[in-house]
């Protein structure tokens, strides 16, 4: 192990979602406070702020750090409900499908692009186009076949 991952680790504070623990189960947090030696803290572990998940040396110096901006910051991200499973999963499109879906086949909006005289198209005709349901229904296919086997 490296000096620098040595030193990633060594000043790593706890995640959101484990403070937000120790907020709900102060059991958890009498856990994991039993496991620092109380000789190395500041204060001898005695002053804490818990959604800093920081220890301060007097009294003062926690007056103070209650009123900082940084403290107030790291509040306000706890007040925040977590993400859940269910929203990640939302956010990459993957979950309950709300609405049909209709496929788009480029050859389709080219072909009504190539067909307008003018070179404009309007957003009628492209939407016109996007609303065509690409896959042909049963029967037209079975017709087709019918007509090809004719000839």
């Amino acid at each position: 192990m490296g000096p620098q991952r040595l030193l990633k680790t060594r000043n790593r504070k706890r995640d959101l979602d484990q403070i937000a623990t120790d907020i709900k189960h102060p059991s958890r947090l009498r856990q994991h406070l039993s496991t620092l030696p109380l000789d190395e803290l500041p204060a001898l572990g005695q002053l804490y702020c818990t959604p800093c998940a920081r220890f301060l040396e007097s009294q003062h110096a926690l007056d103070h750090h209650v009123r900082s901006k940084t403290h107030k910051k790291r509040v306000r991200r706890l007040e925040e409900p977590a993400y859940s499973h269910a929203e990640a999963d939302a956010a990459i499109g993957r979950g309950t499908d709300n609405g049909a879906r209709f496929k788009v086949v480029p050859a389709d909006v080219i072909g009504a692009v190539s067909r307008n005289a003018t070179g404009v198209v309007s957003a009628m005709e492209v939407d016109s186009v996007m609303a065509q349901d690409t896959e042909p229904t049963p029967q037209l296919v079975q017709q087709e076949r019918l007509e090809n086997e004719d000839l």
